[in-house]
C-alpha cells in the first residue's frame, strides 16, 4: 500500500510546529507526547472498534469489510503506524449534524443556531482526503501519506471514528474524529 508505517514517526516535532503555528480551530484538543496519559493513536482507534462494535470502512466510504475478529483493525493501525503516533489531535463531531456536500468534497456541520462550519483541521485548513474521498482540487496533490481509516458500528452504519491526516511542513498531523 505504499503507508509511511516503518518510519519513526517524530512526536517531538508537534510541540515544536504548535510553537510556530498555533491553532486556530479550537474545535480540536491537542495529545501531545508529554502528556500524562501514553495512549498512542493506536490505541485509542482500537479501543474505539472494540467498544463500539466497529467494521473498517474501505476507501470508497461505506462499505463495511466483514471481519470475525479484531486482527483486520489491528493490521491496520499497524500498516499505517498508528501504534508509534502520541503526538495528535482529537475533536468530538455529532454524526448526525454533518452534512456532506459536492458528493463528499466537502464535510460540515450544522450548529444550533443553523450556522454551519466546515469540517477542517486545527489551522481551519480542508483536509485533501476526508471519509475516503479525494478533493477534486487536491487529486494530483494527493498521496497515500494523506490515507487515513474510518470505522463504523456495525449497528447502526454510522461512522465511529475516522483518523484523516494533513500536514505542516512536510510533516504528518494526525486528526482523530470521533462521532458521537
Amino acid at each position: 500500500m505504499g503507508y509511511m508505517g516503518n518510519s519513526e514517526y517524530d512526536n517531538s516535532k508537534m510541540d515544536m510546529l504548535l510553537s510556530k503555528y498555533p491553532m486556530v480551530n479550537m474545535g480540536w484538543k491537542y495529545v501531545g507526547s508529554s502528556d500524562t496519559i501514553k495512549w498512542s493513536l493506536g490505541d485509542v482507534v482500537v479501543n474505539m472498534y472494540i467498544g463500539n462494535g466497529g467494521n473498517l470502512v474501505n476507501k470508497n466510504g461505506m462499505k463495511p469489510y466483514d471481519m470475525v475478529n479484531g486482527e483486520y483493525i489491528n493490521g491496520a493501525v499497524e500498516r499505517r503506524g498508528y501504534n508509534k503516533v502520541y503526538s495528535y489531535f482529537i475533536r468530538q463531531v455529532e454524526y448526525s449534524r454533518m452534512v456532506s456536500v459536492n458528493g463528499g468534497q466537502e464535510y460540515y456541520i450544522k450548529h444550533h443556531n443553523n450556522v454551519p462550519e466546515l469540517l477542517t483541521d486545527p489551522w481551519d485548513r480542508r483536509f485533501i482526503k476526508y471519509m475516503g474521498i479525494v478533493r477534486d482540487d487536491m487529486v494530483d496533490k494527493y498521496s497515500d501519506v494523506y490515507e487515513g481509516l474510518s470505522i463504523q458500528s456495525s449497528r447502526n452504519k454510522n461512522v465511529i471514528c475516522s483518523v484523516d491526516v494533513t500536514s505542516i511542513e512536510g510533516h504528518r498531523i494526525y486528526c482523530l474524529h470521533l462521532y458521537s
